[in-house]
């Protein structure tokens, strides 16, 4: 039996002949990554965010391993199958180990933390950059508990109530403690801040600059919300926590008082509703901010604090400003109709408009969404009514904004359309990737207990048992793509090299 490792490397050179775009050739580059045979038990398996980096965790009789990239562990007695993840950029391994009642931290081979009785929840948190991780443990059986930052422990209380989270820079790391006199507060780069009632866990947010924080709090039974270390007016309720704009600059939150429910922007508060029906949304620019909400039986947009029309109703998380922040659009509906409303104008009515709602494309020039009229799933792209299909999912536009691509079904069988050109049914599709000059849609696809790789509609020679469901497709470059693929006990790192034109 071959154990995981590094093998030989296969190379074949293969012609395709796609539709719009051609492909004259295509390199095929195999890396196995691992053999697991029938004796194996895959227990666990982690990528990183590129899917360029794959863990996984195999049990092998009384023993268990954990293979990254092709290197096989030193044999542990057990892994908590659920801890075994890759950060972002493969910069770091992580996985948590157990040894009779002792659980341990392991990164990147070395033991970080040991001793402890639990970690909370199996789990181990990075920073966004990959380079920083933290976890909460507790040392002794009904101890108190730390916080362990890079692999330093810190002060102990007795509770925790939320997890660590890591500004999006890395630098600062904040959670929730529960001090001696079971009062709640935060703790910011090991700094206590004050002490509070309660304070929600979802509500703890860094902005995106990593310079501000925000959170909410309770206080003798009024909500109150804290904004750089300032509180501001309680409220009965709270249906969001201060949200930031893009640039860090705008703050807004929806709270309640006196039976109505208020939103403020930048300490502006806007007109009293009955209820909101999702959270308050920025422009990309930063320059803009809309939401929705009712009054009575009317529900309405608000955009830069001024009202829509009213409607029958509003999917308040279908909001969408354009990426260049000059077009807005939203789901709503009046009587039995179901529309898009773009820049103001409402659409074509359907049935039903599906989730997400409207899709703008990179440039902001062009917008797709789908529609749903007599149990028929319709495209609709720049305004134009497209094919009609059984469901349809991923409407994606190329990084040019020039092409279009989804998968959708016919029956309960996939089909990849593309440029409005669909395929002959699959058993099953994996996701799609446009290169950046939008050229070339990279896609797997299986069909008779085979999985090929497709470049631009055209399959490449290469058979696979299956792609690995967690992945996905991968531009390493402007014509190089990596996929991971298994045939029969094999993982493969796939690498297509692409000539560009």
């Amino acid at each position: 039996m071959k154990s995981p490792s590094v093998l030989a490397l296969a190379v074949v050179i293969c012609a395709v002949l796609a539709s719009k775009a051609a492909v004259a050739e295509v390199k095929v580059q195999e890396i196995s990554i691992g053999t697991v045979t029938d004796r194996d038990a895959i227990k666990s398996i982690s990528f990183s965010d590129d899917s360029q980096h794959l863990a996984y965790l195999i049990a092998r009789g009384d023993k268990q391993f954990v293979v990254f990239d092709g290197k096989m562990s030193a044999p542990y007695e057990w892994v908590v199958p659920d801890s075994l993840s890759v950060a972002p950029h493969g910069r770091h391994l992580g996985f948590i180990t157990q040894t009779g009642d002792q659980m341990a931290v392991v990164i990147d081979g070395t033991v970080v933390g040991k001793g402890y009785f639990s970690v909370a929840a199996n789990h181990i948190y990075y920073s966004e950059d990959g380079t920083h991780f933290a976890y909460a443990a507790q040392p002794v059986k009904d101890g108190a508990l730390l916080v362990v930052r890079d692999g330093v422990a810190g002060a102990q209380w007795p509770g925790l109530f939320a997890a660590p989270t890591f500004s999006p820079d890395g630098l600062q790391l904040a959670y929730g403690a529960v001090n001696a006199d079971k009062k709640s507060l935060l703790v910011l780069d090991e700094k206590p801040l004050t002490a509070y009632d309660a304070i929600p866990p979802a509500t703890i947010l860094f902005s995106p600059d990593s310079k501000r924080l925000a959170y909410t709090a309770m206080r003798s039974g009024k909500y109150i919300r804290v904004l750089d270390s300032q509180e501001l007016p309680s409220a009965d309720e709270m249906w969001m926590s201060p949200l930031f704009s893009p640039d860090s600059k705008h703050v807004a939150s929806v709270w309640k008082l006196g039976g109505h429910w208020v939103a403020t922007i930048d300490g502006k508060d806007g007109p009293p509703f009955d209820r909101f029906e999702g959270p308050v949304v920025f422009s990309p620019d930063s320059q803009h901010s809309a939401y929705a909400a009712t009054a009575g039986t009317d529900v309405r947009v608000i955009r830069d604090g001024k009202p829509s029309d009213s409607f029958k109703e509003v999917a308040g998380t279908s909001l969408r400003f354009s990426p260049d922040s000059n077009h807005f659009g939203f789901a709503a509906g009046k009587g039995e109709d179901r529309f898009i409303v773009l820049d103001g104008k409402p659409q074509a009515t359907f049935d039903h408009v599906a989730k997400p709602g409207i899709l703008f494309s990179p440039n902001s020039q062009r917008m797709a969404y789908v529609g749903v009229r007599d149990k028929s799933f319709v495209v609709v792209a720049d305004g134009k009514e497209l094919e009609t299909y059984d469901n349809l999912i991923d409407l994606t536009f190329s990084p040019d904004s020039k092409r279009l691509a989804y998968r959708a079904y016919r029956g309960t069988r996939p089909i990849m359309v593309i440029d409005s050109k669909a395929s002959e049914p699959f058993d099953q599709l994996g996701p799609e990737i446009f290169s950046e000059d939008g050229s070339q849609l990279i896609y797997t696809g299986s069909r008779d207990s085979k999985t090929l790789i497709y470049v631009n509609g055209a399959a490449l020679p290469n058979t696979y048992t299956a792609w690995v469901r967690e992945s996905r497709p991968v531009f390493t470059s402007a014509t190089s793509v990596d996929l991971l693929m298994t045939r029969d006990h094999e993982l493969l790192h796939v690498k297509l090299t692409l000539d560009g034109k």
